[in-house]
């Protein structure tokens, strides 16, 4: 994995994003709250990993810099849609904004499950966990 650090010094670059977004359901918040954001990966996670990277992982999230990508990551998942049959976008939709000053940069890495990333980054995976009181939760309109 490539962490956002090192591409940012490869590229000569120095514009960390000051917030990143991360979606979710809200059937996942009691969890979020109580291991925090990454704590705990569910069993029935919104995407199928078989086979990537990111198949075996025991933390972490999934992050991007626009609140809309975030947002529409988890209503274009099948998974969603046939795992929670009264699935409802304007209720069932969380979605954190997170200040990259309460982050590890050095686990921030770009997504390389996001073909979009090879010519600007925007998508990455935390390798870490961020506690709940260090999120905020935003609308977004997507």
């Amino acid at each position: 994995m490539k962490s956002l650090k090192e591409y940012l010094l490869e590229e000569k670059k120095n514009n960390i994003p000051s917030k990143l977004y991360h979606a979710t359901i809200r059937q996942r918040l009691s969890d979020i709250k109580k291991y925090g954001l990454g704590g705990k990966i569910p069993k029935n996670r919104l995407w199928d990993y078989k086979g990537t990277e990111y198949e075996n992982i025991k933390h972490g999230f999934f992050v991007d810099i626009y609140p809309e990508n975030a947002y529409d990551y988890i209503v274009s998942s099948d998974e969603v849609w046939d795992k929670y049959e009264d699935f409802d976008e304007d209720r069932d939709m969380v979605v954190f904004e997170i200040d990259t000053k309460d982050m590890d940069l050095s686990k921030l890495n770009i997504d390389k499950n996001d073909a979009s990333n090879d010519e600007e980054p925007h998508s990455y995976f935390y390798d870490g966990i961020i506690p709940f009181e260090k999120l905020k939760k935003i609308k977004v309109n997507a």
